[in-house]
């Protein structure tokens, strides 16, 4: 093969003499033919060992020593890294990926579906997880796995409560959020999650309301909160139900005490609105949204480009390319 030469008419410099044409010449010490150059890296100083580093070989390729891709475990593209259903196994690795895991009742705590994770970890025995459901609206575990004697122990998820998952009500209490409906006097106030259902407000009458076209009260947890005074007890007394048609029937009366069973009770006669600048906070139950489907890329994964020194040198000598091959070598 031809050597890459950089020829030069300048006398002036001891270069080496070509007497097959004539001119002296400064040859790369690197470049060892064309078109397919090995490069000499011994000889270029300040590379580093990058430049002689081997890549991985796969997105979860944990060799120590490789040079990481774009896209190594679950970095830098939007083709995350897909792992086992378990969600945690011994010396996992540090990455960000997607993970099927089992249901609500195993050991580990975690709803069933498809989650975003981020793995840091600490050592082969022991692991730190953070869990992101897709499929569970704003809800993050996070937990730990500790190997002992070669036999893995999955320490139970928490969940991690925030603004996202919880509200505050009407007598500043955290509690769980879903769908959260605020029920004033004369309105309603809807949270982001209640907004997802085509809910309606209708004021039958004083302290009579209707909130129609939602799914219900919550099936688990809390579910209706009652606005408080200072010592604790409830502003204004309150029936409430669910109709068969789902939507729900709130009705609030002044209260009065009830000598049998020695409680406040509300007086049916003497109905009155919600006090104002006051509401009641009713949880709604919410259905859980279908898993997002796994993209599948339309491009084989044997697939490696053909004929491309040919359709280099075509272009530079300004003719078509080839036409390319569909054939494996």
């Amino acid at each position: 093969m031809a050597n890459l030469v950089f020829k030069f008419s300048w006398d002036h410099r001891p270069f080496q003499y070509n007497s097959a044409q004539g001119k002296r010449q400064f040859m790369l010490p690197f470049a060892s033919g064309i078109p397919n150059l090995t490069p000499d890296y011994t000889q270029v100083q300040g590379l580093g060992n990058a430049a002689t580093g081997t890549l991985t070989t796969a997105k979860d390729d944990s060799t120590t020593g490789r040079v990481l891709r774009v896209g190594d475990f679950g970095l830098g593209d939007n083709s995350s890294l897909y792992t086992a259903n378990l969600p945690l196994t011994a010396g996992e690795v540090t990455n960000l990926c997607r993970r099927v895991v089992g249901d609500s009742t195993a050991a580990h705590g975690l709803p069933s579906g498809t989650f975003a994770m981020s793995t840091f970890a600490v050592g082969v025995a022991n692991s730190y997880a953070i869990f992101y459901p897709q499929n569970v609206h704003h809800d993050i575990y996070c937990g730990n796995l500790i190997i002992n004697s070669g036999s893995s122990t999955v320490k139970r998820f928490f969940k991690l409560l925030s603004t996202a998952n919880t509200t505050t009500d009407g007598n500043g209490f955290v509690k769980s959020a879903s769908p959260i409906v605020k029920l004033f006097a004369d309105s309603i106030e809807l949270n982001d999650e209640a907004k997802k259902q085509p809910i309606e407000f209708e004021k039958i009458d004083v302290g009579d309301y209707l909130i129609k076209a939602s799914l219900g009260f919550a099936k688990e947890g809390w579910y209706i909160e009652m606005p408080k005074d200072a010592n604790g007890n409830v502003i204004v007394a309150v029936s409430y139900e669910q109709l068969e048609d789902g939507d729900i029937s709130v009705k609030t009366y002044k209260k009065k005490f009830d000598i049998e069973t020695a409680s406040i009770i509300p007086d049916l006669d003497n109905p009155v609105d919600i006090t104002e600048s006051r509401w009641i906070d009713i949880r709604l139950h919410e259905e859980p949204e279908p898993e997002p489907e796994e993209s599948v890329s339309e491009t084989p994964l044997e697939f490696q480009p053909t004929n491309l020194s040919a359709a280099v040198s075509a272009a530079m000598n300004n003719i078509e390319p080839p036409q390319t091959s569909n054939e494996t070598k």
